[in-house]
C-alpha cells in the first residue's frame, strides 16, 4: 500500500501529493506528484508531473521508464472510469 499525503489541493485545478509510491518506499525515496487540470476541447486535460529523488545502487533513473508506464496505465484506467463508469479498457 502506498502512503501519500495531499500537500495542496485546488479543486478542479490542481492537486499535489507528497510521497514515494510502490517499490520506491523501500529505497528511501521522496517524491512529489502534481496533477494539473485545465479545460480543453469540451473536456479536461490532465497533466501529471512526478519528481522523485533518493538513493538506489543502480541509480534512480533506472526506474523512470517502468514508473512512467505504470502511471500511464493507472491514469488511463482513471480516464476510462471518468468517461464510462468502468476502469476497464474500451
Amino acid at each position: 500500500m502506498a502512503l501519500c499525503e495531499v500537500v495542496y489541493a485546488a479543486p478542479g485545478k490542481r492537486i499535489v501529493l507528497s510521497g514515494a509510491l510502490g517499490p520506491m518506499q523501500s529505497v528511501a525515496a521522496a517524491g512529489s506528484m502534481q496533477v494539473q487540470l485545465t479545460p480543453a476541447d469540451g473536456g479536461t486535460k490532465l497533466d501529471l508531473t512526478y519528481a522523485v529523488t533518493g538513493y538506489r545502487a543502480k541509480g534512480m533513473n533506472t526506474w523512470a521508464a517502468p514508473v512512467d508506464m505504470v502511471l500511464g496505465e493507472e491514469f488511463t484506467q482513471f480516464k476510462n472510469y471518468v468517461e464510462t463508469g468502468s476502469a476497464a479498457s474500451k
